[in-house]
């Protein structure tokens, strides 16, 4: 009998704990549907000022406006990264099908690569990605966007190595060491050695 209860308590534990690393925790439908909701907001302030027709028509007022935009929105979902954990199907169930609440992470995240590099911010997404919150390659792809436009290189060998203004488009051999050590930290292999680029 003693047996069968520790049985119990241990199937009762290890669900509980698998269920809070994919999803955090398990939320009510009503909180769900509240912060699914707050997701879409987000995403419909990040996405709707982008809008061609205001962009085609009020550009300089809209790139002034921008910046304060993105980082208000990026203070908005870092709070709920930090409450709840990063959105995923694990989280929100079924009101992870909406495509608004699917992608404004990583609307948020490209948007805003210079927070990313922050100690703190860096930190808080590493963590996501080791409990499998947020994927390592969306996270690299990110983080490669941030090193392309302010440190001119790129460290994870991405899409963006080939934007304009970079000496090389790609990953310098001379950069091996820090991009393995980048990748490592968020559970990537390094990159293979036929991807680096020797001057």
């Amino acid at each position: 009998m003693n047996r069968i209860i520790i049985i119990a308590l241990l199937s009762i534990f290890i669900t509980d704990s698998y269920s809070q690393v994919k999803g955090k925790m398990n939320l009510p439908d009503s909180i769900r549907e509240t912060l699914a909701f707050e997701l879409a907001q987000i995403c419909a302030f990040d996405q709707g000022i982008r809008n061609e027709h205001l962009i085609r028509n009020y550009g300089k007022e809209i790139t002034k406006l921008l910046p304060a935009i993105d980082s208000l929105n990026f203070n908005r979902f870092i709070e709920i990264v930090k409450e709840f954990g990063y959105p995923n199907k694990w989280l929100l169930g079924e009101y992870y099908t909406h495509k608004c609440v699917r992608r404004v992470g990583s609307y948020i995240l490209l948007h805003n690569p210079l927070r990313l590099a922050e100690p703190e911010v860096y930190q808080l997404f590493r963590n996501e990605v080791l409990e499998e919150r947020l994927d390592a390659e969306f996270f690299a792809l990110a983080m490669d966007k941030y090193y392309v436009l302010y440190e001119k290189r790129s460290l994870h060998n991405s899409l963006f190595k080939t934007s304009p203004g970079l000496r090389i488009n790609g990953v310098c051999i001379t950069d091996k060491e820090l991009s393995d050590s980048l990748r490592l930290d968020i559970g990537l292999p390094p990159l293979e050695e036929h991807e680096f680029i020797y001057e």
